[in-house]
């Protein structure tokens, strides 16, 4: 160990590569599925596989105005912002009202009762 803590840089070289391995084997399933959603069918089920197939964005344009995906989309969308407009102010009252009844005070809490 350095004077300040840190491991050499032997170690931290490991850390990071097994990092860099760990990123590159986690993340392919992410990156082979947006590979594969942006080919056409008779290109994503190649056997072998087409590493390098022409990109078209017509599956993306038909789910989104064809398919009326976009509707379904804005409903999740209003009831996520209306959830997360509505959280906060609904605990704000309950948050206020146990400060002031003393109940979130430390004098009350069950570590100063234990040691006493």
């Amino acid at each position: 160990m350095s004077p300040l803590g840190r491991p050499p840089a032997s170690v931290r070289a490991i850390l990071v590569g097994g990092l860099l391995v760990w990123l590159v084997l986690a993340g392919f399933p992410f990156l082979w599925m947006a590979a594969i959603s942006l080919r056409q069918p008779v290109d994503a089920f190649a056997v072998p596989p087409k590493l390098l197939a022409p990109v078209t964005l017509a599956h993306y344009a038909q789910i989104w105005l064809a398919d009326r995906f976009w509707l379904e989309f804005l409903n999740s969308a209003i009831v996520t912002v209306g959830s997360l407009g509505v959280s906060p102010a609904s605990r704000s009252p309950a948050t206020t009202a146990g400060s002031a009844s003393g109940s979130c005070s430390p004098t009350t809490s069950s570590r100063s009762r234990a040691g006493s």
